[in-house]
């Protein structure tokens, strides 16, 4: 009694029940999240509330499926993505790469309490997958025993959506380096990747908000207290932002007037803009963050003094 229907439209008039491959005659799910999609194709979460095997935790497992042009009928593309109870999914569509996810996979299951989880990238939707790979620790050999595991790699866009940026090959995200995915914030740490996906390398020792400016020329972070999100706590205000002005390759840090929790940095959909708003709670009073919301304007306009050439171009093969 607690399922639902999807239906779809490609008109905004006439609806139809949508049909999920290997579930004919019972195309319901306990809850569905609409994924970031091609015009030409829809891509879902199904958060499932039944499991054929009895030690399944599926409070925290949805599957991902694939639409044909109609929207109509779905091939499943993969199962056992981390999920909350809430339904929403640990995976990410790359934006800018045809068929590309990242995804946490379950893979082992621990009855009622949190799965042991590892963060794998695809590059043919689902057909294949391979680990994330961590390039600056010498300790981790990138296989079952160890590899990089992502919490998140999305920025807020300026229309308000989260997505891995309208940057190609250039992506951020925050995770830790171990067997499995930490669930603890204490662990977690800033990466970046300016292949895609594939390889990463370590940019900061402590989560982070982002956001690409310039096409992915002007990358900023500011440091995020999680433990202030759990427990009220402010501890760990900060009161500076990093930025890069090469892609990720060096960073630069610059301190501000106060210490606040940073939320999200605003800048256009497109991520061409050079100018990025960092919107946060002003330390001093946050139990009103109504009225102690506190804004920066970061303007790099005037950051580069030449238009690049051929000479500064680099070449990467998306495949």
């Amino acid at each position: 009694r607690h399922s639902v229907l999807l239906y779809t439209s490609i008109d905004g008039i006439h609806f139809e029940k949508a049909k999920l491959d290997g579930q004919e005659g019972n195309s319901r799910g306990y809850m569905f999240s609409i994924l970031d999609s091609p015009q030409n194709n829809l891509y879902i979460s199904v958060y499932n509330h039944k499991s054929k095997s009895p030690s399944l935790n599926v409070e925290a497992s949805s599957s991902v499926y694939k639409s044909d042009s109609n929207g109509v009928y779905f091939k499943k593309l993969f199962d056992d993505v981390f999920s909350n109870l809430f339904g929403m999914s640990l995976i990410s569509k790359v934006e800018t790469l045809d068929g590309v996810w990242i995804a946490s996979h379950n893979v082992v299951y621990n009855n009622m309490q949190l799965p042991d989880s590892k963060s794998m990238i695809t590059l043919d939707d689902g057909k294949n997958w391979q680990y994330l790979n961590i390039t600056d620790s010498p300790n981790c050999l990138n296989d079952d025993d160890c590899s990089l595991h992502i919490a998140w790699v999305t920025q807020r866009r300026g229309d308000g959506l989260l997505s891995t940026g309208s940057t190609p090959g250039i992506l951020l995200g925050v995770g830790n380096v171990g067997k499995y995915l930490d669930h603890s914030v204490d662990n977690l740490k800033t990466f970046l990747s300016r292949d895609g996906g594939v390889t990463w390398k370590k940019i900061n020792d402590k989560p982070t908000v982002f956001a690409f400016g310039d096409i992915g020329n002007i990358l900023v972070t500011a440091d995020v207290d999680l433990e202030y999100f759990l427990t009220g706590k402010l501890e760990h205000a900060t009161d500076s932002f990093s930025y890069s002005l090469d892609q990720g390759e060096s960073w630069n840090q610059f301190k501000l007037d106060d210490h606040f929790i940073p939320l999200f940095f605003v800048n256009n959909v497109d991520n061409t803009d050079k100018v990025f708003i960092l919107n946060g709670i002003w330390k001093e009073n946050p139990d009103q963050p109504e009225q102690n919301s506190i804004l920066y304007t970061i303007d790099f306009s005037e950051t580069y003094d030449r238009t690049c050439s051929d000479n500064d171009m680099e070449e990467w093969l998306a495949r």
